[in-house]
């Protein structure tokens, strides 16, 4: 065994006050326990064998989506297991990361209205519809497997999205701004303070559950082509270092 990819998943969608027990936890046990029960047993062997990859699909519904309460637990759940194994498992030659993947996969048919609105505009379902398009799940192939390869043995520890034809780096939580006392603080001078110390990032940044439409909004003078039929795009708030390809 040198490489394991955790990719099961299923769907029980509900708003959260409406959400049953029993929703909340079939999820958690595909996605979430199912994670970890292949982590688990997979790391005891690239241990021994001191080389391994672990490769597990998150979702960026980890940082919000409204009626996926389970779903987005769960993901975020997978991020966290696939930032400790990284940490735990690198002396022993072995690499975890997380893909946040989009696509119309079987799972999408699933869902009630998807199915039905797509099945009447197309006679198709979502998952036959996408294949050789930019909803299709094949495309995240390519990225997984270079993961799972030689050349990706320094990248450890990393999210990434793939949504279409693009590949994106995810960032890492970070402290942006930091509130120092010389006392315990009052929750009175919290009231006072922070709404304007963190004025701007309240205003500013928002929980969002998806980036490809993020990604597709970037103005076409932002990218730098690198080779052709490739370009290039970073945060302002990222240097971009030198490229060499």
């Amino acid at each position: 065994l040198d490489v394991v990819v955790n990719v099961a998943g299923i769907l029980r969608d509900r708003m959260i006050f409406n959400m049953t027990e029993e929703e909340w936890q079939a999820v958690l046990d595909v996605h979430l326990k199912g994670t970890f029960n292949v982590c688990k047993w997979a790391s005891v062997r690239f241990r021994e064998q001191r080389w391994g990859r672990i490769i597990n699909m998150s979702s960026t519904s980890a940082f919000g989506a409204p009626g996926q309460p389970n779903y987005a637990a769960a993901k975020a759940g997978i991020i966290g297991l696939t930032l400790s194994c990284a940490n735990a498992l690198a002396r022993y030659n072995v690499t975890a990361n997380a893909i946040l993947p989009t696509g119309w996969t079987r799972m999408i048919d699933s869902i009630p209205r998807v199915r039905e609105e797509t099945l009447q505009q197309h006679g198709k379902l979502p998952s036959e519809l996408a294949a050789g398009t930019e909803k299709d799940p094949v495309n995240v192939a390519p990225l997984v497997a270079f993961l799972a390869s030689d050349r990706a043995q320094s990248v450890n520890g990393y999210l990434f999205g793939s949504f279409g034809y693009n590949i994106a780096l995810m960032s890492q939580p970070k402290v942006i701004k930091t509130l120092r006392a010389d006392h315990r603080w009052t929750v009175e001078e919290l009231c006072e303070v922070v709404p304007k110390a963190f004025a701007h990032e309240f205003e500013t940044i928002t929980n969002q559950a998806g980036f490809s439409s993020a990604i597709e909004a970037i103005p076409e003078g932002e990218w730098i082509e690198v080779k052709p039929g490739v370009r290039f795009w970073a945060t302002k708030l990222e240097p971009y270092g030198e490229l060499v390809w």
